[in-house]
């Protein structure tokens, strides 16, 4: 009887995180603007399904590591949404909380076809002409880097959403080299014709890492755990630094600015808006604000949440990845973690996307790894160490 209720709580779960995506892909999209009366994707309804999902969690199995770690969580995210009320890290705290009570597996898969299903929705909806496939959308949006692409507001969307599909695609179902190396292929197509470089590189990354970790796997996936975990306080003294030093007028600058896509003046003017500290800033900048430089668009995942966010937002980030190379976990769950989180902080040198619970699925798989760690039959799990 209670093995059949536990499978009822996954199912119910995997409904509930289905949802989440959902609602995720279309807050990315320019379904608010064109079919606002059908479905109100705010942050509310996402908080409150959210909180659902966590709730279900709550007639899962137990532990006294998972009763601390609720606890240790529910304080950071009542004293984060004090702060700041429904921010972007508020949502990472409860992604990983929500992960907490679904299996690894299960997790990767129903993202990877929730996702799917999602971003071919809205795709479809645009070559319906319910949402508009392409042209710019400033007028409607009042942000002026808005470039409607087939349903999403900005190329850059659909092309991360479409890397984090081939990679759980790619990390949940067992497939040839060959194969992998085909779908990367015609990944990178897509992300050519989008013109999204970051996307690009993060598929070759992507696809370099698969193959590199197949020879040696425990031990290639803990160094890449650990090296992901490292990454993040070395970009973010390498983010401040840049923004601290760049001089417009310099040619070395001026080819760095190249680069990164134009980030470096923007992330000045915030340190210069913004000054570091531990908890972060309860003033912010966004796309609405006139006479900002970069008009709002504030990318670049290291710097936005030290100054957001402050310096515990960056340790929480070290300490979640770092632990990850620390835990005992079956050796799939570290390639995939180990490849994701390694693509994920590179990406998130000059870009957000894959720290934003909205894109990719990193968080969840954090706390279903967290939390379901003693769950794992010994014959399958390894201990980590190198």
């Amino acid at each position: 009887m209670n093995d059949t209720f536990q499978l009822r709580i996954q199912q119910l779960y995997q409904c509930l995180y289905a949802v989440i995506v959902f609602l995720s892909v279309l807050s990315l999209s320019s379904w608010n603007l064109y079919v606002p009366h059908l479905l109100n994707t705010s942050d509310r309804l996402m908080l409150l399904v959210f909180g659902a999902t966590i709730l279900i969690t709550l007639l899962s199995e137990w532990s006294k590591k998972r009763l601390v770690a609720m606890f240790i969580f529910s304080l950071l995210i009542i004293g984060y949404y004090y702060l700041y009320k429904k921010s972007i890290f508020v949502f990472v705290l409860l992604a990983i909380l929500a992960g907490s009570g679904m299996k690894f597996d299960k997790l990767l898969k129903t993202d990877l076809i929730a996702r799917s299903i999602s971003v071919i929705f809205i795709i479809a909806l645009s070559l319906l002409k319910v949402l508009p496939s392409s042209g710019s959308g400033v007028s409607e949006t009042k942000f002026v880097y808005t470039k409607f692409t087939f349903g999403f507001t900005y190329p850059n969307i659909l092309g991360y959403l479409l890397v984090i599909i081939i990679i759980t695609y790619c990390c949940s179902i067992s497939l040839l080299k060959k194969q992998v190396f085909w779908i990367v292929l015609l990944g990178c197509l897509i992300e050519y014709l989008l013109n999204y470089s970051t996307g690009l590189i993060s598929l070759i990354l992507f696809f370099v890492l698969y193959i590199w970790i197949q020879r040696d796997t425990l031990q290639r996936s803990n160094i890449l755990l650990l090296t992901s975990s490292l990454s993040i306080p070395v970009f973010t003294i390498i983010s401040v630094w840049i923004a601290k030093y760049y001089v417009a007028s310099n040619n070395w600058w001026d080819r760095v600015n190249t680069i990164l896509s134009l980030r470096p003046p923007i992330w000045q003017y915030y340190l210069k808006a913004m000054p570091i500290s531990f908890f972060g800033n309860t003033r912010s900048i966004n796309q609405y604000t006139l006479g900002v430089v970069g008009h709002g668009a504030f990318d670049g995942a290291y710097i936005q949440f030290l100054l957001e966010f402050g310096i515990l937002s960056i340790l929480i980030l070290f300490i979640a990845v770092f632990s990850l190379y620390c835990l005992h976990l079956p050796v799939h769950q570290k390639a995939t973690l180990g490849t994701l989180i390694m693509v994920t902080c590179i990406s998130g040198f000059p870009e957000t996307n894959g720290f934003l619970v909205t894109f990719s699925p990193m968080f969840f798989l954090i706390g279903s790894a967290w939390f379901n760690t003693s769950q794992c039959e010994n014959a399958h799990c390894i201990h980590s160490s190198l």
